[in-house]
């Protein structure tokens, strides 16, 4: 029983930790489409030109990369608990600051703000994922991180089909601060992370026991774990303080070097195989000739499906190894958008498409389904685990900038070839892009289901 209660801690304080930090991210991101229809009908208190309601959107990603690059100066300072509870204040205090906002300059205030809270949050949130879990349940708790996205999400496309403006503002503050108020009363990152540590170094003793080993092996761990370490002193200590950083422990240690090389393509096939133009231009896509969904209908049905897949992935994603998950996930995927190109093509050379009207909606639903499940979460997930505690943060923060820097050129690139040449060739390049990408990721990622944070780093120094 008592050990059942420990994993309900756990379990709970991962859920609710997630719900309002990331759940509040998927909510900020979505908030914008209802947000500009209701600025565009000049329904608020005071006056807005096109030009100053054009400013709102990409406003939120500025705040983003801000948060992003603050984290790795507060991660290692602070519990990560008391750093996630900080920053619900500006998360929240965006949507007060836009509920009272009487001219355009609060409003693009509080998106800065927002993106600030939500991109710090979102930072902070997979590292204390990966320490306040298990070896066991690791995989499971960093899966949230997708799940509440996609629920985030949904929440705002639901409510706002149902509830005005200001009701809609008012039902994310007091949901985000129930969630927050209640995380305030969950046990820290520390706890958790002594408790991991002491039944890792258990669960090692019997592992070595069981083969008769125990002194030998136990001096081969401690040279290979320290050896990372010892590598590092021997190489770059030369009474340079830069070289004691973090930043040149990430880009000379050879374990972590692979670990960044791994999460940044990671990223970049999360953005380059098309899942940001997915996400920006769905409504176009959705809608080509004769289509039967409504743009409002298709972004629900499609959120949806992202819901089901992160479900599905918690459920799977400590039964079935890594890479199993992400070679099956990524043929799959490739699949949809091939599916989505064909579609295009026969409908560029005038061929009868009426038959074939469920193509785009089969293919992109497929290609987010398989990308939610794959790659889109094992980001997260390699983030959370590749790296040693103390560089998860600056880990994290070039992950997720090189991600908004791919995904600007990645809508600017489409913005320019939707012109230049016809629109099947452009999903066959994310395709493409998705298997090269993939292929890459899979031969140089080591197997991490069930491994702990010293295995890992072992299994990534190795040659």
């Amino acid at each position: 029983m008592k050990g059942n209660g420990k994993v309900l801690i756990r379990y709970g304080t991962a859920i609710t930790a997630t719900a309002y930090t990331v759940g509040g991210f998927g909510c900020i991101v979505s908030w914008t489409s209802p947000a500009l229809e209701h600025f565009k009908n000049n329904s608020t208190d005071f006056r807005m030109t096109t030009d100053e309601i054009s400013w709102i959107a990409p406003l939120l990603p500025i705040g983003f990369i801000i948060g992003y690059l603050i984290i790795p100066m507060i991660i290692n300072r602070f519990d990560r608990k008391w750093i996630l509870v900080f920053l619900a204040l500006p998360q929240i205090a965006s949507y007060i600051l836009i509920v009272l906002a009487k001219d355009i300059i609060s409003i693009y205030v509080a998106r800065i703000l927002g993106g600030i809270g939500y991109g710090s949050g979102s930072s902070a949130l997979v590292v204390f994922l990966s320490e306040i879990a298990t070896q066991e349940t690791r995989g499971i708790f960093l899966s949230f991180h997708k799940m509440f996205f996609s629920l985030g999400i949904f929440f705002i496309m639901f409510l706002s089909t149902y509830l005005p403006y200001y009701y809609l503002n008012f039902t994310i503050i007091a949901t985000m601060s129930f969630f927050a108020l209640a995380f305030i009363f969950m046990p820290g990152s520390n706890y958790f992370r002594e408790e991991n540590e002491r039944e890792e170094e258990m669960n090692m003793m019997l592992k070595l026991s069981e083969k008769g080993k125990i002194s030998n092996l136990k001096n081969d761990i401690s040279k290979e774990t320290s050896g990372i370490k010892n590598d590092t002193i021997e190489k770059v200590s030369f009474n340079f303080k830069i070289k004691e950083s973090s930043f040149w422990k990430l880009v000379t240690v050879r374990a972590n070097q692979r670990a960044l090389i791994i999460v940044i393509l990671s990223a970049s096939q999360d953005v380059l195989s098309g899942h940001t133009i997915v996400r920006y231009f769905s409504h176009q896509i959705f809608t080509y000739n004769e289509s039967f969904l409504t743009p409002a209908k298709s972004s629900l049905f499609l959120a949806s499906i992202k819901i089901t897949s992160a479900f599905i992935c918690t459920q799977v994603i400590e039964r079935v190894d890594r890479k199993v998950i992400l070679f099956n996930t990524l043929f799959l995927g490739s699949l949809g958008m091939g599916i989505i190109g064909l579609f295009f093509f026969l409908e560029c050379f005038k061929v009868d498409v009426s038959y074939f009207l469920w193509m785009p909606i089969f293919g992109i639903c497929l290609y987010e389904f398989m990308l939610t499940m794959g790659i889109g979460n094992f980001v997260n997930i390699y983030l959370g685990e590749l790296f040693p505690h103390n560089l998860r943060g600056l880990a994290i923060t070039i992950c997720k900038v090189t991600s908004e820097i791919l995904s600007f050129f990645s809508i600017l690139m489409y913005q320019i070839m939707i012109g230049l040449v016809n629109t099947c060739v452009i999903f066959w390049i994310f395709a493409a892009t998705n298997i090269i990408l993939g292929l890459i990721i899979l031969k140089i990622t080591p197997e991490t289901k069930g491994k702990s944070e010293e295995e890992i780093q072992i299994l990534l120094n190795a040659k």
